[in-house]
C-alpha cells in the first residue's frame, strides 16, 4: 500500500525546486534518496514511480522536473512510499493513516466521533472529526490531546453548544 507522505507546494527558484509540506511523515531529511517514491500529480490520481534528486526540510528536488514550469504542474501533488517502506517517528509524532478512524474521546469519557482526516496547518495538525452531522475540528497540540493510543483522548468541553 502507497502511503502519502508529503505534498508539493509551490516552485522555488528556476530549477525545479518545490516547498516540500509534511503529510504527518515527519521530517523529509529522515527518508534520503534512495527510497522507491511514488508520485500523485494533481492533474490525474494514478500513482507513478519517480526518483527524488534532493530533499531537505523544506525543498524537493524530482529528477524528471528541471525548470519552473514543469515544477508548477506538480503543485499540490502527493508524494508517496510503500508503507513498509516508512521510517520510525521520534516518540509522539504520528503518521496521519494512524490517526484516521481512531476515536476522539474526551476527558470526560464521552465519545465525540471518529478522526475522519488531518490537516496539516502552518501551525500545527487538526483532527477533523464529525458529530451529528457536522464537521469538528481540533487542534493536534499538547493542550488539547492528552494522549493517543487505541483513541484519541482529548481535553474537550461537551457542554459547547456544538455538542448539543
Amino acid at each position: 500500500m502507497i502511503v502519502d507522505v508529503f505534498r508539493l507546494g509551490s516552485p522555488k527558484g528556476l530549477r525545479g525546486l518545490q516547498k516540500v509540506y509534511s503529510l504527518g511523515g515527519g521530517d523529509p531529511q529522515a527518508y534520503g534518496l534512495k527510497q522507491q517514491w511514488y508520485l500523485q500529480s494533481p492533474a490525474d490520481k494514478d500513482w507513478s514511480l519517480t526518483e527524488v534528486e534532493h530533499l531537505c526540510s523544506k525543498y524537493i528536488k524530482l529528477a524528471h522536473v528541471n525548470d519552473i514550469d514543469a515544477a508548477k504542474r506538480y503543485t499540490h501533488g502527493i508524494l508517496g512510499i510503500e508503507e513498509n517502506e516508512l521510517p520510525s517517528l521520534a516518540q509522539d509524532e504520528y503518521y496521519y493513516k494512524d490517526l484516521v478512524n481512531k476515536d476522539i474521546i474526551n476527558q470526560d469519557q464521552a465519545l465525540l466521533g471518529k478522526v475522519l482526516e488531518v490537516i496539516n496547518s502552518p501551525a500545527h495538525d487538526i483532527l477533523v472529526f464529525e458529530h451529528q452531522g457536522k464537521k469538528h475540528f481540533i487542534p493536534f497540540v499538547a493542550a488539547h490531546v492528552l494522549e493517543v493510543g487505541e483513541a484519541i483522548h482529548v481535553y474537550w468541553d461537551t457542554d459547547e453548544d456544538w455538542c448539543n
